[in-house]
């Protein structure tokens, strides 16, 4: 393929990567830490202070940076930021999802891995054969459609997870993961696309590199607390037997998981109902 960007030498700003990794790293251990160790903790405090005041040091780095390592101007650009926090909220709730239902069949119900796996099994078909399908459709009716759609999709299963008990059917909690996946494959490529295409050609990089860290870490932060609120109540269930309680933790998890969606939801009908006709004219 004919590489059509511009190619230019850069050094590595040493700095910025160690700005980078304390700000990054000290949230994620943080609020990965809440779940054994609680809010009050003074690890997760210390974690959490010294990770937000190491990731503002790195953004006022960046943008004093000719060339930076991410270029953060590129949320001046409503359109990309709208579909950032969207993929960050879809991601959240898609890894949260998929680790509460094995959870849930092999350690409340008993069952073992391949069963788990062949539950999910569905729902990633769905997903791979929907991603050339999704293309298509975001070339005719543009990203706030789908993703008003894909979030109701992905709502509906949510909702539907609250409720399930030691008796549900697996085949039933297998129908409405492939529902949710569903869903995700209406949103991942067309959020991207609609957010990298409301930015200037020189951006267009930026844009990429930008979206992949803030969805792949916002996304781990998200997931942290659904899982970090699950192990919160699953210990101070009032159940003895360990099963319920957990699943009175997993009850739990799926209405954070339920409200996540539902900020998607309310956000995506704030998206451009024109970024199909500006992502064909460029």
């Amino acid at each position: 393929m004919k590489n059509v960007t511009e190619q230019k030498k850069i050094s590595v700003d040493i700095v910025s990567i160690i700005l980078s990794s304390l700000g990054w790293g000290g949230l994620l251990y943080g609020f990965s830490t809440v779940g054994s160790a609680g809010w009050a903790d003074q690890t997760v405090i210390g974690a959490l202070i010294i990770g937000a005041v190491t990731l503002v040091l790195f953004i006022r780095r960046q943008n004093s940076l000719e060339t930076p390592m991410l270029n953060f101007r590129v949320f001046k650009s409503k359109e990309f930021t709208v579909t950032t926090i969207l993929s960050v909220l879809m991601f959240a709730v898609m890894i949260g999802v998929e680790t509460l239902l094995p959870l849930y069949v092999q350690n409340v119900r008993g069952g073992t891995a391949l069963e788990s796996g062949m539950m999910l099994l569905p729902g990633a078909i769905i997903t791979g054969a929907m991603s050339p399908v999704a293309g298509k459709m975001f070339d005719k009716f543009g990203a706030r459609g789908m993703s008003i759609i894909g979030f109701v999709l992905m709502l509906l299963a949510t909702m539907l997870y609250m409720n399930i008990e030691m008796e549900t059917s697996i085949l039933f909690i297998a129908v409405m993961f492939s529902i949710k996946m569903l869903g995700v494959s209406l949103l991942m490529t067309p959020l991207m696309t609609s957010g990298i295409n409301s930015l200037p050609f020189q951006l267009i990089a930026h844009g990429t590199a930008m979206n992949n860290t803030i969805r792949m870490v916002g996304g781990s932060i998200g997931t942290v607390v659904i899982i970090s609120v699950m192990s919160t109540f699953t210990k101070s269930s009032n159940y003895i037997d360990p099963a319920n309680a957990l699943l009175e933790g997993i009850h739990a998890a799926f209405i954070i998981a339920g409200m996540m969606v539902l900020v998607g939801l309310l956000i995506s009908l704030s998206l451009n109902k024109k970024s199909k006709q500006r992502q064909m004219a460029q």
